[in-house]
């Protein structure tokens, strides 16, 4: 295996754990909405998505995972639904 397939892979499998732990942030909350978000990591970009039915809970979400290591900015596309 090359040098850079194993530099991929790593990555690859940071990203994977990063998602999994901002994604185990969320489900992990009292609020039943959070479940359903999805997250996505790319670059220290962990991008939110899904819905919920309030402003504050959208900001709640974000905050949920704003400290999350490797994360160097988050980008709420949550939906208000209410």
């Amino acid at each position: 295996m090359s040098g850079q397939t194993e530099i991929r892979q790593s990555r690859i499998a940071e990203h994977a754990e990063i998602q999994r732990i901002a994604h185990t942030r969320l489900a992990g909350t009292a609020n039943i909405d959070f479940r359903h978000l999805s997250c996505n990591f790319d670059d220290g970009v962990l991008t939110l998505r899904g819905r919920v039915g309030s402003y504050y809970h959208k900001q709640l979400a974000q905050e949920n995972v704003r400290h999350v290591d490797g994360v160097v900015q988050v980008v709420n596309e949550i939906e208000v639904q209410p």
